[in-house]
Formats: C-alpha cells, sequence, structure tokens
C-alpha cells in the first residue's frame, strides 16, 4: 500500500525531460560531491538502494544517469525515511516534495526547509544590502556598507557611482570588503586595499559581471568572525572561523610556510592577495610574525573552526534578530573582540551550511535536520 501511494504521488507531477541542465556538469558534480564527503560510488549505491520511500529512485540509480541527491536533501532524508512518508526528489537532486498524511505536500529545497514561511524573509536574505538596512534600521550593529548599481539611469552613472563609492570609502578607509549582494559562500568577495585597486576591480565588475547587477562596498572589521545557527528559540551551534594563515621563524619563506602542494592548488588566488597587500611568496618572515593568506575566513579559503561556547546574553542577542524579522531559522556571522553579545552582525543566512559544524560538533547535521522535520510536522498538526 505505502509503495502504491509513493508511485502515484510521483505519477502526479512528471518531470519534464530536457530541464535545461548540462548532463556532464550534473555528472562532474556528483562525483566531486561523492570525493568531498570521502564517498565512492558503490557506498553511495548501497544508500540509495536502502531508501524505500523514494518514487523516482530509478532516477539517481541509473549508472547512464549518474545524478546526486544534493547533501542538504540526504540529511533530511534518513528522518523521512523513518516516518515512512512518500516523496520524490526532482532529478537533478535539488528539491523534495513530501506527502504529509494530512494531504499537505512539503517541499524542501536544497537547504531551504521553508520553516521561514514569509516571502519577505526570503528576499531579504537573498539581497545583502536589504537584509544590512533592515537590521540597521531596528539598530542591530552592522558594518557600514555602500551599494554600488551596475546600470546607468538618468540620475546615476558610472562617474556619479565612483565618486559616491570614494566618499564612502573616506569614511570607513581601507581596506574594505567588495562583494556581490545576492552570492553566497563568499565567491567573488574582494578585500580592497587603496583607491587603485577599488577603480580597477569596479571596471572588472562593469564589464565583466554581467550576472551581477548590484555590488555592496563593506566597512572592513578586523574581528573573530564567529557562525551562529538560530533554530526556532535556540542557538543550535557557535563556532569561530579562523582564517588560513602562517607563522614566521625568520627563515622560512611564505611559500615554505604554506607548503607546495596546497599553494599550487590555490595558486592565483594567493599571489593577487599577497601582491595587493605588498608581499611576495618568496618574503622571510619575522620571528611569531602572523600572515594571513587569504582574505576572508570561509569554506572557499580554507578556515580552520573552533568551538565557541555562548551565555544568555549571547542567546538574547540572537533572540533580538528574531524578535525583528520573525526568522525561525538562520544563521548569522557575528565580528566580535569578544563576546557575540558585543558584535556586529556581518550578515545573515537563510540556509547556513553545516560542513565545518560537523567538525565542531560530530553529528551535528543529523540531530539539527531531525529537529527541523520535527518542527515541519509540527507546523502541519502531525505527531
Amino acid at each position: 500500500m505505502m509503495e502504491s501511494n509513493n508511485f502515484d504521488f510521483y505519477n502526479q507531477d512528471q518531470e519534464n525531460e530536457g530541464g535545461g541542465y548540462n548532463i556532464q556538469r550534473i555528472k562532474s558534480w556528483t562525483m566531486h560531491a561523492l570525493a568531498k564527503n570521502n564517498v565512492d560510488w558503490s557506498q553511495y549505491k548501497i544508500w540509495l538502494s536502502s531508501l524505500k520511500c523514494l518514487a523516482n529512485k530509478i532516477d539517481f540509480i541509473d549508472i547512464e544517469k549518474s545524478y546526486f541527491i544534493r547533501s542538504w536533501l540526504i540529511n533530511i532524508i534518513d528522518a523521512v525515511e523513518q516516518d515512512w512518508y512518500p516523496y520524490v526528489i526532482d532529478r537533478y537532486g535539488y528539491y523534495m516534495r513530501i506527502k504529509l498524511p494530512t494531504g499537505v505536500s512539503r517541499v524542501v529545497f536544497d537547504c531551504d526547509y521553508w520553516i521561514n514561511k514569509n516571502a519577505v524573509i526570503h528576499r531579504m536574505f537573498d539581497d545583502k544590502i536589504i537584509c544590512w538596512d533592515v537590521l540597521r534600521s531596528n539598530q542591530i550593529p552592522t558594518p557600514r556598507s555602500f551599494l554600488w548599481v551596475k546600470e546607468n539611469t538618468l540620475f546615476s552613472d558610472w562617474k556619479n557611482n565612483i565618486q559616491s563609492a570614494i566618499k564612502f570609502v573616506e569614511k570607513v578607509w581601507y581596506p574594505l570588503i567588495m562583494k556581490p549582494i545576492n552570492w553566497s559562500q563568499w565567491r567573488w568577495v574582494k578585500k580592497i586595499i587603496n583607491q587603485e585597486h577599488l577603480i580597477d576591480e569596479i571596471n572588472k565588475f562593469d564589464s565583466l559581471w554581467n550576472w551581477v547587477t548590484n555590488l555592496m562596498l563593506q566597512e572592513f572589521v578586523a574581528w573573530n568572525d564567529i557562525r551562529v545557527i538560530y533554530l526556532d528559540g535556540n542557538i543550535e551551534l557557535a563556532y569561530q572561523r579562523i582564517p588560513a594563515t602562517v607563522v614566521g621563524d625568520w627563515c622560512s619563506t611564505i611559500i615554505e610556510l604554506i607548503g607546495n602542494d596546497k599553494f599550487l592548488k590555490h595558486k592565483n588566488s594567493i599571489e593577487e592577495y599577497l601582491l595587493r597587500e605588498w608581499r611576495s611568496i618568496e618574503d622571510i618572515l619575522e620571528n611569531w610574525e602572523i600572515l594571513q593568506y587569504v582574505p576572508t575566513a570561509n569554506v572557499s579559503t580554507w578556515w580552520s573552526v573552533v568551538k565557541y561556547d555562548f551565555d544568555e546574553e549571547d542567546v538574547s542577542f540572537i533572540k533580538s534578530i528574531w524578535d525583528k524579522l520573525w526568522a525561525r531559522y538562520f544563521g548569522a556571522d557575528i565580528l566580535t573582540q569578544w563576546k557575540i553579545s558585543q558584535g556586529t552582525v556581518l550578515e545573515l543566512n537563510k540556509m547556513p551550511g553545516t560542513v565545518w559544524a560537523n567538525s565542531v560538533e560530530l553529528g551535528f547535521s543529523k540531530k539539527l535536520w531531525s529537529k527541523i522535520w520535527k518542527i515541519i510536522k509540527k507546523d502541519e498538526w502531525i505527531s
């Protein structure tokens, strides 16, 4: 009976062939994701075969297709499987629809579980400048920021924009951070160190970044970077993200301290950043001199993490964000010299990643997604 309901559910919404995705790229992503999570193809196939309630399982088992269910969905699948609710996943592994006993179909996209049901919240999280403005207007500390709009209008052009940007920089001074307002995981984030560098990067943005219309220039705050994961009234985890650094010893060059393997893997990024810092890979650092050799503490620039022990004041500070935004689930990036409650909010994320959270607290993802699944059932009045 369960199997019959399962496939009836799937047949109501057959996927269109074509889809617009490059199949070879999907296969490449699949193998990359498996390798990143230290899982080989045979292990993945065994896990797939064990699923009992996935309606279109054959789409992912077919060796000719080799599609991969995104890791965010994998985390919640185990909880759904335990309750024997039928579900279907799109053929590229990004979203799932769960058939609940009430007759409602609950959609989960990537790692967005639609717990924050207000569309305004989603729009705000997707646009860094809107998020910054909402935080600022609610007296929540956040670094000073400036919006660069790419398109020319009757009231603004490249010359006016660059003049306005320079005036903004005169208030905050260098270095500052440049980033697209609608892109995640710190891709294309730049640390700007002087006016020449600023104009150079804006020129690149104006001529090459066809897929981005707006940039954000933001005051650089050289404090500790703490990621907070908040869910339905509680801080689930907080951890400090530590940038990639080396420590001098009076005799080793920067490249020797970094290590040849890591340097070759990220050669262009490291050399570009060191050049902007007036450094060379052949420089020798003074004894105990600490050098950060990438601009930010993020996944793409090889951070390390350490658990942060929060207290009631920290919880109250994060709840004040919830109180203003009514977001039940989010990640908050806090810059602080000491405690979360005394920090400034760099940005919010509606889909905080948990890859590094698992290295701080073993099995964190599984526990978090189990709680999220309970909230989904609670929302639908399912025991």
